[in-house]
């Protein structure tokens, strides 16, 4: 029985990967085996979200192992009864009036460090870890993937580094951006909830973070809305370096500016000192990003 569950995960982990959201995994995990960390009730539409751990009887999770840390003959039922340590995996329970629905999260690390956000949208509930988060769709009741801000645009440093705040909805939920700690601003398009994508980041060495970010948002024949976005500096944390708690500004800097490709099929914008350079078929697009401003070719203010 424990194979074929096993294998459920790996079938249902696989096939999230392909269609880039997590599918519910097809079989109940028992009651006594699901540990639960964090809860989350909707009133208004009677759910219930629990994030849990699924801790098989025959297993030793590190959780019980950190009970048992007193015990003496921990190691002896290890070599006697053949129990072994693992990292249980995490998972999200959706309980309904009449059904209860379980997908798994690609985590095994720190589950009490979720937690549940449902004040940025109406239609979103965000799922927090600690480096990473999920989106959950109300409406079509679905589960994104796993979000890193900053995947393959950034490499953490430390355990710190990876941590995120300040999350923020814009342009009727069409874009999440936050803070990462060392990363910076990130934006991801959630347009669809369930297949997010994370826009590129443009900026300029800043010690604090204060400057402008830039993200070019792709609509399809080469034209794109530039984006800019800014920290509340006076949200910064007193204990932790570079970790803001609200965005300051959030608006758009140019709207279906259309942009040439360069060699490798991107597109034509570099960083030249505090500038964003955007080679666009209408000429030189200047975005200041230690000011905001945003300069045509000729020298114009953009609005």
């Amino acid at each position: 029985m424990k194979l074929k569950i096993w294998f459920y995960i790996l079938f249902f982990f696989c096939l999230s990967t392909v269609l880039g959201q997590i599918q519910p995994i097809a079989f109940p995990i028992p009651a006594d085996e699901f540990v639960i960390y964090k809860e989350h009730r909707d009133s208004v539409r009677q759910l219930s979200f629990q994030i849990g751990c699924y801790e098989p009887k025959d297993t030793l999770s590190l959780r019980k192992l950190h009970n048992k840390a007193n015990d003496a003959r921990t190691k002896i039922l290890q070599k006697e009864q053949h129990i072994y340590y693992v990292h249980a995996p995490i998972y999200l329970k959706i309980h309904r009036q009449d059904s209860e629905t379980y997908y798994f999260l690609d985590d095994y690390y720190d589950p009490d460090m979720y937690g549940f956000q449902d004040s940025v949208s109406d239609n979103l509930l965000l799922i927090t870890a600690r480096y990473h988060l999920y989106l959950f769709d109300y409406k079509n009741k679905t589960l994104s993937n796993k979000l890193n801000p900053g995947l393959d645009q950034y490499e953490g440093e430390d355990a710190i580094s990876g941590l995120y705040s300040a999350l923020t909805v814009f342009d009727n939920a069409k874009f999440l951006l936050g803070n990462g700690q060392a990363f910076g601003i990130f934006c991801f398009d959630i347009s669809d909830p369930a297949q997010p994508v994370e826009l590129k980041q443009y900026q300029i060495p800043s010690e604090e973070h204060t400057a402008f970010y830039a993200f070019l948002y792709p609509k399809g024949n080469q034209q794109y809305d530039v984006l800019m976005v800014r920290v509340d500096s006076k949200s910064v944390s007193s204990r932790i370096t570079r970790f803001y708690r609200k965005l300051e500004i959030i608006r758009y800097a140019a709207r279906n500016i259309c942009i040439a490709n360069n060699a490798e099929g991107l597109p034509d914008v570099t960083t030249v000192g505090d500038y964003l350079i955007i080679q666009s078929d209408g000429g030189i697009h200047k975005v200041n990003l230690a000011t905001g401003i945003v300069k045509d070719k000729i020298g114009n203010y953009m609005p």
